[in-house]
């Protein structure tokens, strides 16, 4: 977002002077050599790119014809380049160091870390840092537009994925929800159940102990009918053994017609 936005800030400032745009805005270098892109151009980086119209002041990239580029020439790692600056980068070497070569005319040696050396003995260390670090910028914004589509197809489906999800956790709420009234109602279920077993033990203890007491005086009225039974036995024989009143009568009869006799 913060390389887009310094894109769009300087889209506002493409037009530059006198309605030009400044070179670099319109230059793409090769990943790893925008700091020798930028010691090249300089101060003329934000030069504007054509001839104005009439004789104003201030400094233009009018253009002229190519020359035939040296060996491994910048040019070659300056993709579209605009031909105002074709002539500039045509004649610049570009190596990871400084080897001393001897350079010809209107050449220029200049390092990937952008330590610049011209045909004529100027030399520059540390020149155009800020161009170098917008046109890096404009190389990862590049880069991340390229990243950008996969990447947001991932991050859609994500979102998707997502949304999805999080329909199936409000449906497992909404379960999760009855789940648990259900579930109170059985756990009272279970409370109601565990005091009518409570009360049910109870009443069984009184039913055991009742049945105990009955089944106590049972005997109790059992072993009293025996002993009732036997003494009802025992005073029928002693009845029995008594003698009869009629026998005595007749016995007393027959000894007194003996007595007679």
């Amino acid at each position: 977002s913060a390389l887009e936005r310094d894109r769009q800030a300087r889209a506002k400032q493409a037009a530059g002077k006198h309605g030009l745009p400044a070179a670099i805005d319109r230059v793409r270098a090769a990943p790893g050599y925008e700091r020798a892109l930028a010691a090249v151009l300089g101060r003329d980086a934000k030069s504007p790119l054509g001839a104005p119209q009439g004789d104003p002041e201030g400094r233009f990239w009018a253009g002229a014809p190519e020359p035939k580029p040296v060996p491994e020439a910048l040019l070659s790692h300056v993709g579209d380049c605009p031909p105002q600056l074709a002539a500039r980068l045509a004649l610049v070497h570009v190596a990871d160091a400084d080897d001393g070569r001897t350079l010809g005319p209107g050449e220029w040696l200049v390092t990937r870390t952008g330590a610049l050396r011209r045909w004529d003995g100027f030399i520059a260390r540390g020149e155009g840092a800020a161009e170098a670090a917008r046109l890096e910028a404009e190389n990862r914004l590049a880069e991340l537009e390229r990243l950008a589509p996969p990447r947001r197809e991932a991050l859609a489906e994500a979102e998707r994925a997502q949304a999805a999800a999080q329909d199936e956790l409000a449906a497992l709420q909404r379960e999760l929800i009855v789940d648990e009234r259900s579930l109170q109602g059985t756990a009272e279920a279970e409370r109601q159940a565990l005091r009518a077993l409570d009360q049910a033990e109870a009443a069984r203890e009184r039913y055991s102990a009742r049945l105990a007491e009955l089944a106590a005086t049972t005997e109790r009225l059992s072993e009293e009918r025996r002993a009732a039974e036997a003494e009802h036995t025992s005073a029928q024989d002693k009845r029995t053994a008594l003698p009869s009143p009629d026998a005595g009568r007749a016995a007393r009869d027959a000894a007194h017609a003996r007595n007679e006799a």
